[in-house]
C-alpha cells in the first residue's frame, strides 16, 4: 500500500491539495475516513470520540 500523508495546517489549504494531489495520482482519498471507520468498528461512544478529537 502506498500512503501520502498531508499535515492539516489552519488556513493551509490542506483538503484541498490533498484531494487535487488523490485525484492527480488516481488514488482514493481518506480524509478522515479511516478513524471514523476503526472508531465504529470498535463501537466506541460519541464520548469519546468528542474527548479523542480534542487531543
Amino acid at each position: 500500500m502506498r500512503a501520502i500523508t498531508v499535515s492539516y495546517v489552519h488556513g493551509a489549504s490542506s483538503t484541498e491539495v490533498a484531494s487535487h494531489q488523490a485525484k492527480a495520482l488516481d488514488w482514493e482519498l481518506l480524509d478522515r475516513v479511516l478513524p471514523h471507520q476503526a472508531l465504529d468498528e470498535y463501537a466506541i461512544g460519541m464520548d469519546d470520540r468528542t474527548r479523542l478529537q480534542a487531543m
